[in-house]
């Protein structure tokens, strides 16, 4: 009777741990993946201005502890998708070279690596160039900027002269050619007034290619501080002419929400004479 008993004890828990097991299988368990990340490796083209980060590539990648990699906490996959969707809009942002957009600053402050990189490495690192279109103009050097593009409401006049001084000069576009190119920190920043070029006779009866290279800083309001020569035009008459006409530019205003600090910009002048 002993042994029957047993045999239905151990039969009837082997049915229960069964009918147990069933359950706790269909019962979806949750665990704990709060130290579960996700991490972006990014490429630090460009830093302008300390807190302004340029992204150039992301790509997903399990937990790791470099430095230079920005960690995201995983909730769902669509945090995923949003932050993908994040990188991509300001890449282009970048690529368009358009004024900061502060919703997106404000975002990628959850993002940007605690211990920022030095100035002087990210200088290094620029090598983004802003061609601007050429003009050809008898009396000299037109506004670095395309004459369609939209210019600040404060500035209708400059618009409008500009635009009568590229109709009368229609039958002398063949005398001089003027290339200006801008790279450095200042890049992002919007050109909203610019000095034009005044080419001398002396000069003009060379018949040559004048190049020359100028660095230049500029503070927080826009105001062009200083002008040095990087690469010379051969003439320091000339030097001094494009010293003085870069001096008279002016830029947009930085931000309440970015560091106020002089930035510094490049500007490669190209004349040719024919």
């Amino acid at each position: 009777m002993k042994e029957v008993r047993f045999t239905k004890f151990l039969m009837i828990s082997m049915f229960i741990h069964l009918v147990f097991g069933l359950i706790l299988s269909r019962v979806p368990i949750n665990y704990n993946r709060s130290s579960t990340f996700k991490v972006i490796e990014i490429s630090l083209i460009d830093l302008v201005p300390d807190n302004y980060l340029v992204i150039a590539k992301g790509m997903v990648k399990e937990i790791c502890e470099r430095k230079e990699m920005l960690k995201f906490k995983e909730k769902n996959k669509s945090s995923e998708v949003k932050l993908t969707s994040l990188l991509e809009s300001f890449q282009a942002k970048k690529e368009g070279m358009i004024e900061e957009d502060p919703l997106i600053l404000k975002k990628l402050e959850e993002v940007k690596p605690k211990n920022r990189l030095k100035e002087d490495f990210i200088s290094k690192q620029v090598s983004i160039t802003k061609e601007i279109l050429p003009y050809q103009l008898n009396s000299g050097l037109a506004m670095a900027k395309d004459i369609e593009e939209e210019m600040p409401i404060s500035f209708p006049r400059a618009k409008e002269k500009e635009r009568l001084m590229i109709q009368e000069d229609k039958d002398l576009l063949n005398n001089i050619t003027c290339t200006t190119k801008i790279s450095g920190p200042v890049f992002l920043r919007k050109i909203l007034h610019q000095e034009n070029f005044p080419i001398p006779s002396w000069l003009e009866r060379e018949g040559i290619t004048w190049r020359g290279k100028f660095k230049f800083w500029v503070l927080p309001d826009g105001y062009v501080d200083k002008v040095s020569v990087e690469e010379s035009f051969g003439d320091r008459r000339v030097d001094s002419l494009a010293s003085q006409i870069i001096s008279k530019w002016r830029f947009s205003k930085l931000p309440d929400y970015l560091k106020k600090k002089e930035e510094w910009g490049l500007i490669d002048l190209k004349i040719l004479l024919r």
